[in-house]
């Protein structure tokens, strides 16, 4: 584990948190740039995803000398993780969801507008 799933898991927190910021910043971007603020969301669910790999990675090569305080960090450590990366996917959703709203609610708008005016 410690030689092949944490160097992998070196790259998957910071994909995660650079595409799902992008995606934040375009959607909300088109719905209202002040919600820009929650791009930040999957970024600090990345940084508790390292601090959990740190800690896993301590944890493996202080065995067997491993202490509560080590499992208590890494534990609040994947839980805020988890958290952070649940809430990001949930607003992603309904982020996309008011986009694709906002899309066909345009598209209606104008075929309305084209059919008053022919």
């Amino acid at each position: 584990y410690l030689t092949q799933q944490i160097p992998l898991d070196l790259i998957y927190p910071s994909l995660l948190a650079i595409t799902g910021a992008l995606f934040i910043a375009l959607f909300s971007k088109k719905i209202n740039s002040r919600l820009g603020v929650i791009m930040f969301i999957p970024i600090v669910g990345a940084i508790f995803d390292y601090l959990e790999n740190s800690m896993v990675a301590v944890m493996l090569l202080s065995f067997p000398h491993i202490t509560k305080p080590m499992v208590v960090s890494s534990s609040i450590f994947t839980v805020s993780k988890t958290f952070f990366d649940s809430v990001y996917l949930v607003l992603l959703v309904i982020l996309f969801g008011i986009f694709l709203y906002k899309i066909v609610r345009g598209k209606n708008k104008r075929e309305d507008r084209s059919t008053i005016s022919s």
